[in-house]
């Protein structure tokens, strides 16, 4: 899971022209990882490696460090997607109680949400309309809104390394579920079917990385907890015991990234990246 999440990073700095080598880009992801568990939310990391990221290549490359925001995004995305199918293929089953109704609603208008996203980065007319949203008057919303779409154009001039990262992203999120289905399965409080797993895992790591609580910790056992209960249509510790046991054993994983950090405040030497490219056609 880990490998796979660093690799779609690596995709998407690639599509900038940044290329880190594999141990470069292990190491800021990992610090990344470390810090979902002390800064709030399981996003809180993501502001770490941004940092890194500008400090090794920010000279380089002025968009790069955005570049956690778009991986984030396709994470969402994938996640996302792995609901919609859930409940496409369980349509009727979705429909016989209020709150799966409900939640097959919501899932479906934050699926519309993320694709109208990745598709108003994709055009040119679009990334023009979106600029236009944040005029100069307002200088701090619109140069972020200005680097937002130089790195949309980006990505849009090199669609390889975007697909690469989705189907990397969709390697990390496809463990992640398998992950929080073995730990449902090893309990034995639940039976639970595989396809449970792929509707309200995504539900609950999307929840989980609201940045309220360090790495999701009370937000996703409360999230699980409901998605859970929902779906089960009755109440049940499994998911807040299943949740627990996944953060534990990715806090023990994480703790690689404590030593990439104080490695790299020992002043350890870090590999050299290559310049990064000028985005091409940018008409798309």
């Amino acid at each position: 899971m880990f490998l796979c999440a660093a690799e779609r990073f690596r995709n998407l700095l690639k599509a900038q022209g940044v290329l880190l080598t594999f141990r470069h880009n292990f190491e800021i992801f990992f610090i990344g990882q470390f810090f979902n568990f002390v800064l709030p939310g399981g996003v809180g990391g993501d502001a770490v490696k941004a940092f890194y990221i500008h400090k090794d290549v920010g000279e380089l490359a002025e968009t790069s460090p955005y570049t956690v925001l778009f991986d984030r995004l396709i994470g969402f995305f994938v996640l996302s997607s792995m609901a919609v199918l859930v409940v496409i293929f369980h349509w009727s089953q979705f429909q016989m109680r209020p709150q799966l109704r409900a939640l097959s609603y919501i899932v479906i208008c934050e699926f519309s949400l993320l694709t109208s996203i990745m598709a108003t980065g994709y055009f040119r007319r679009s990334r023009e309309m979106l600029l236009h949203l944040a005029p100069k008057k307002f200088n701090h919303l619109h140069k972020f809104t200005s680097k937002i779409v130089k790195s949309f154009e980006f990505y849009a001039a090199n669609p390889k390394y975007v697909l690469r990262g989705l189907a990397w992203g969709i390697c990390m999120q496809t463990f992640s579920v398998l992950a929080l289905a073995a730990v449902g399965a090893a309990v034995h409080i639940e039976t639970v079917p595989l396809s449970a797993y792929f509707f309200i895992g995504p539900l609950g790591f999307m929840l989980a990385s609201l940045p309220i609580s360090p790495g999701g910790i009370g937000v996703g056992q409360a999230g699980f907890y409901f998605f859970f209960n929902a779906y089960l249509g009755h109440r049940s510790s499994l998911g807040p015991i299943a949740i627990t046991v996944v953060q534990i054993i990715t806090l023990a994983w994480s703790m690689i990234g404590l030593y990439f950090y104080f490695a790299r405040r020992g002043g350890i030497a870090k590999p050299l990246t290559a310049s990064p490219q000028s985005p091409k056609n940018l008409s798309v």
